[in-house]
C-alpha cells in the first residue's frame, strides 16, 4: 500500500471521507490539509505517489490540467493535487466500505438461506 494512503487513513476516517465527498476539500472538511503550508508539505513528501494516484483515478492528463487551471502556479498546483488525491481517496474508501457492507450482508443472507435449505432437507 502506498505511504500516502497510509498517511491519509491515519487522518481521515469513514465519516471524514463522507463529509469530504459532500463538500469537497475546499469546504474545510479535510481538516489536516486546509492551508497551503499543509498541502504543499504533504505534496513534497508524497509527490510521486500523488501524481500516480491521480493519474490512475482521473486519467493521465489530469495533473497537467490542474497545473494549467492554477495558472502555472506551483503552490496552487500542489494544493489542487493534494485535494484531488484526498477526494479520490475518500471516494475509494466509501466504495470499499459499501462493497464490504454488501458482501457481509450477502454472506449472512446466504448462510441463513443455506441453513433453511439444510433444515428442509433434513426433514
Amino acid at each position: 500500500m502506498m505511504e500516502m494512503i497510509k498517511d491519509l487513513e491515519k487522518v481521515y476516517d469513514y465519516n471524514d471521507c463522507k463529509y469530504i465527498l459532500q463538500g469537497g476539500c475546499i469546504s474545510g472538511c479535510a481538516h489536516s490539509h486546509i492551508y497551503y503550508s499543509q498541502t504543499n508539505a504533504f505534496y513534497d513528501m508524497h509527490h510521486d505517489e500523488i501524481v500516480e494516484y491521480i493519474k490512475d483515478n482521473m486519467g493521465d492528463n489530469y495533473p497537467a490540467c490542474l497545473f494549467v487551471e492554477n495558472d502555472y502556479d506551483l503552490v496552487g498546483y500542489k494544493n489542487a493535487m493534494v485535494w484531488c488525491a484526498i477526494e479520490c481517496h475518500s471516494y475509494n474508501e466509501l466504495v470499499a466500505h459499501q462493497i464490504k457492507k454488501f458482501n457481509d450482508w450477502n454472506n449472512k443472507d446466504f448462510n441463513s438461506l443455506a441453513n433453511c435449505l439444510y433444515k428442509e432437507l433434513e426433514s
